[in-house]
């Protein structure tokens, strides 16, 4: 079912950092803000340093488009189980970067 959910054309369209954020989120990245993960974002953008500012726009746009809940200040979950569910299996055949 995840296979043919359509995820796979929704999520190509995100922006890369979009992306990545759902990578960390999707695997159980504890601290989104952290010097950890905001190494790992500029990675994902091909950049020297990505600031807080832009992981918080992301997130908000994240949420406002329905991919991620928000549980807890700094806590989030993705939204749909059967997104996280391709997630998985993506991550899993390698079609998806490990974040």
């Amino acid at each position: 079912a995840a296979k043919d959910s359509g995820f796979t054309d929704e999520f190509s369209r995100l922006a890369p950092l979009q992306k990545a954020i759902l990578l960390a989120i999707g695997t159980g990245a504890a601290e989104l803000f952290g010097e950890t993960a905001l190494r790992s974002f500029a990675k994902a953008l091909e950049v020297e340093r990505v600031g807080k500012p832009l992981v918080q726009r992301a997130l908000r746009s994240l949420g406002d488009r329905g991919w991620i809940i928000r549980q807890d200040r700094g806590d989030y979950r993705l939204a749909d189980s059967l997104f996280e569910q391709w997630m998985r299996e993506n991550l899993k055949t390698g079609l998806l970067p490990a974040p």
